[in-house]
């Protein structure tokens, strides 16, 4: 298999043979420029939440804890499909 992306296991899974590794991973090579795209949307989407977490007014509510939960779920989110498109960054 051609290694120029460093794809992580995720990207392979119920791929068993070598064949459907190989298949897989022609696939996300064929779709690099998409997924590059996908990437800055995602860094985008991150620091647009961070600036909503750090914003005074989410801390005047009387749910504020339930506002910053949220944030943080979708913060955690992004962050963990960035981690599946870290080849594309690198």
């Amino acid at each position: 298999m051609t290694d120029k992306f460093n794809l992580t296991d995720e990207w392979f899974y119920e791929a068993r043979t070598g064949q459907e590794r190989q298949q897989r991973y022609d696939t996300v090579a064929s779709n690099y420029k998409a997924l590059e795209v996908l990437y800055g949307l995602l860094m985008r989407r991150k620091e647009v939440l961070a600036r909503k977490q750090m914003d005074q007014k989410n801390y005047d509510s009387a749910s504020w804890a339930y506002h910053q939960a949220d944030l943080n779920g979708q913060i955690r989110q992004v962050t963990e499909l960035m981690n599946l498109l870290k080849f594309v960054n690198e």
